[in-house]
C-alpha cells in the first residue's frame, strides 16, 4: 500500500504505534518520518515517496542520507543526554537501492560517549534486506546562557 497523502501516512502510522517526527525545518520537507520505542531502544522508519525519487525512478541518495543524519544524530542526543549536538561527520554506505513505496527502517546505536564526542552507527533496512550502513561523529555543543 502506497500513501501519498502525508496527512493520511502520518495517520496510518500514528495508528501502528509510531509517533510523527514533526520538523517545521529541512527534515519537514524531507520527511515524514517516525519513531517509536521498543525494548529500550529507538527505532524509526521513513516511508518513501514519489517526492523521493531520483532519475532512476528509486529513492534519491540525499533523502536517504538525510533520514541517517537525522536518527543517528537523535539516537546520539538521546543516549547521552546532551541537549545539543552538530554533525562532524557522516559516512554512508549505500548497498542496494531502495523503491518507492518501501520503508527503510533503522535502530540506530551509540558507540562511544567521550568528553566532547558522541560516536554512532546505524543499519538501514527495507523488509529485512540490509539497504545501508552508516556510521557518524556529532559534536556535544555547550549551553549558551
Amino acid at each position: 500500500m502506497i500513501l501519498e497523502n502525508e496527512n493520511d501516512l502520518i495517520l496510518h502510522y500514528t495508528s501502528l504505534g509510531w509517533e510523527y517526527i514533526a520538523d517545521d525545518g529541512f527534515v519537514g520537507l524531507i520527511g515524514p518520518m517516525f519513531q517509536k520505542t521498543v525494548n529500550s531502544k529507538l527505532h524509526f522508519c521513513f516511508p518513501t515517496l514519489k517526492k523521493h525519487k531520483n532519475r532512476n525512478d528509486v529513492l534519491q541518495g540525499g533523502a536517504l542520507l538525510t533520514f541517517c543524519d537525522r536518527v543517528l544524530g537523535v539516537v546520539a542526543r538521546a543516549e547521552s543526554a546532551t541537549p545539543k549536538t552538530a554533525t562532524i561527520q557522516l559516512n554512508m554506505d549505500f548497498i542496494h537501492s531502495i523503491k518507492i513505496g518501501d520503508v527503510v527502517e533503522a535502530c540506530p546505536e551509540l558507540v562511544k560517549d567521550s568528553k566532547h564526542l558522541l560516536f554512532v552507527k546505524g543499519t538501514f533496512y527495507v523488509k529485512g534486506t540490509v539497504v545501508g550502513e552508516a556510521h557518524g561523529i556529532w559534536k556535544k555543543i555547550k549551553q549558551i546562557h
